[in-house]
């Protein structure tokens, strides 16, 4: 496990990421997708900040279930989608996807950091190098 990541989704979730698991073709394989979204009003951009993790479940009998659960952290991205100026049946922008990038962070503080100052008028600015 990375130092400054979580070891498992569950604390993400506090921090208002939106947890989905994936099936893999391996039955005791998953990904597992943390997504946040962030972006201005005044923007026709869209951010998602996603964590990647990769679940393996082992079915030993002799523990609870949560203890055969165990998480790795894969890889964190940047996802820029663009507003299409249209909006979908509930009335939110439709967006389609622009760019992906991996991104190289040491700590999840250092990732709230960057996804709060891409929500701001004036954050990209002061995005760290």
């Amino acid at each position: 496990m990375i130092r400054g990541f979580p070891e498992t989704p569950e604390p993400l979730r506090k921090k208002g990421y939106t947890v989905r698991e994936e099936p893999t073709a391996f039955l005791e394989h998953r990904d597992v997708f943390c997504t946040k979204r962030v972006g201005r009003v005044d923007s026709d951009l869209v951010f998602d900040i996603q964590i990647r993790y990769e679940l393996s479940i082992s079915d030993s009998p002799y523990v609870k279930y949560t203890d055969n659960l165990s998480y790795f952290l894969s890889t964190v991205s940047l996802l820029v989608w663009q507003k299409t100026g249209e909006e979908d049946q509930d009335g939110l922008p439709v967006v389609q996807k622009a760019g992906e990038s991996e991104l190289v962070v040491s700590s999840l503080a250092k990732l709230e950091r960057i996804a709060a100052a891409l929500g701001s008028p004036d954050g990209w600015k002061f995005l760290p190098d």
